[in-house]
């Protein structure tokens, strides 16, 4: 299983990047706010904390489309990014772009403090200014939750 660095990062208003990065790899995989991304990242991540299993959301970078897939099991968690040029359509194939297998309670604390930091440098009120919508906070409370749960049980 790999080291991860994590970073959710506001690109420009409306724009936000989630990178993610281990010794032999990194991605960028960008997000518009016409999309639930932070919102879907965190509570999918939150959900396969607490009960495993498999979730999926996606990120829209107009026109692209960025599929995330999460898979969980044992304290283990397998991550597959894929990537779609435009919308979904008859022809369009996605591609995998990126993907990595963690200590569940590791991605899911990394997860925690990207968006941490994204508070730190800008504040509730600035996040909302910057990205055009409220900070998920309620998402976050819900995976910090089950990331100490995590803890707690030893995974």
């Amino acid at each position: 299983m790999s080291e991860l660095s994590l970073v959710w990062r506001i690109a420009e208003h409306g724009w936000a990047e989630c990178e993610l990065r281990t010794p032999d790899e990194r991605v960028v995989v960008p997000a518009s706010y016409v999309s639930d991304a932070p919102e879907d990242f965190l509570s999918g991540l939150a959900h396969v904390c607490a009960w495993g299993g498999s979730t999926t959301f996606t990120f829209v970078g107009e026109p692209a489309v960025y599929r995330w897939t999460l898979t969980a099991g044992s304290g283990v968690l397998e991550v597959a990014v894929e990537h779609r040029p435009g919308p979904a359509q008859a022809g369009s194939v996605s591609t995998p772009v990126w993907r990595g297998t963690f200590v569940l309670s590791t991605f899911a604390r990394a997860s925690v403090r990207a968006f941490d930091a994204v508070v730190h440098e800008h504040g509730l009120a600035g996040y909302e200014q910057v990205w055009g919508r409220p900070f998920p906070t309620g998402e976050l409370e819900a995976l910090r939750s089950a990331w100490r749960h995590l803890g707690s049980i030893g995974t």
